[in-house]
């Protein structure tokens, strides 16, 4: 066999091999997308926008819809409970430096669909990051009395970790 039957034939194995790898099992739904458009979507079908608005009711004007007020700030696609599919972690921003930022992660459900499955609502997060352990981390201001808005003089962390059935809240940087 020459050099260019030889390498013909291992591109075809290759993407044999890539095409096996890639299909979902039988059954198995595909993935829904992460994208700023699902997140909006998710924020809204999954209960996430009535929670906010029951607890920062009073931040709303009468009519005035979690995502008229909010966007999505910052979205993170990442597998955070090593399952082998990545959950989509959704921070909410609106206004100002100090307004309440919820946020949350999402799990793909058992129907292809993104479930809530995390929140964090009275929280201001500056920004989320995936650490290397695989917690969501939030970095939060944290004002003296003198600071002015923009710059608060320390920062803390929570993060939302992983157990192996549900993510539970820890303060504090690894």
């Amino acid at each position: 066999m020459g050099r260019g039957a030889r390498a013909a034939l291992a591109a075809a194995l290759t993407a044999a091999v890539c095409a096996l790898c890639a299909a979902s099992p039988a059954g198995a739904a595909a993935a829904p997308a992460c994208t700023k458009a699902a997140a909006r979507k998710a924020v809204a079908s999954t209960g996430f926008a009535r929670r906010i608005k029951a607890t920062l009711g009073s931040v709303f004007r009468p009519g005035e819809s979690v995502l008229g007020l909010y966007g999505v700030g910052q979205l993170l696609c990442a597998d955070v409970t090593a399952d082998g599919t990545r959950e989509m972690i959704v921070l909410l921003q609106c206004c100002t430096v100090a307004s309440p930022s919820p946020w949350a992660i999402f799990k793909v459900d058992a129907r292809g669909r993104w479930a809530l499955r995390y929140t964090r609502i009275r929280t201001v997060a500056f920004r989320l990051r995936v650490d290397a352990a695989g917690d969501v981390e939030a970095k939060s201001p944290r004002y003296a009395a003198a600071d002015p808005n923009c710059c608060p003089s320390s920062y803390q962390y929570v993060r939302a970790h992983w157990t192996g059935s549900a993510f539970e809240t820890l303060r504090g940087r690894r």
